[in-house]
């Protein structure tokens, strides 16, 4: 019995080494183009946490998503972008409070303040 051809002339495109060669070719380019878009959300999301600090008031990663919008795929992108920042002393985390948005289920989100490391020293020595 003959399920298919497949357009190499393979009976099946399951044993046909070209297409299974352009499926393996299709999945690299889409986990390429899903991690560029990651790689420049966080790019962006950087910029603009370092602009938040730069304020001096606290801030969420919900002030950031509101700012440029929700990264595609995984969420773990927006704590990898307050951890490159937080590394450079950019920022430090200042306290907790519940979530605003409905799906967040009010779960306790970190709150973010820019400045130098001596003020921060300054407040966890109070």
């Amino acid at each position: 019995m003959i399920d298919e051809l497949c357009e190499h002339g393979a009976t099946s495109p399951r044993f046909c080494a070209l297409c299974r060669h352009q499926a393996v070719q299709a999945m690299v380019e889409g986990i390429t183009i899903a991690k560029e878009s990651q790689l420049n959300w966080h790019n962006e999301a950087v910029i603009c946490i370092r602009n938040m600090a730069r304020t001096g008031r606290p801030f969420t990663a919900e002030d950031v998503v509101a700012e440029i919008g929700a990264p595609s795929g995984s969420g773990k992108v927006i704590g990898a972008a307050f951890n490159t920042v937080a590394r450079s002393n950019m920022i430090w985390r200042c306290g907790e409070r519940p979530a605003d948005r409905k799906s967040s289920h009010r779960r306790m989100l970190a709150v973010w303040r820019g400045g130098q490391v001596t003020e921060q020293t300054r407040l966890f020595n109070d």
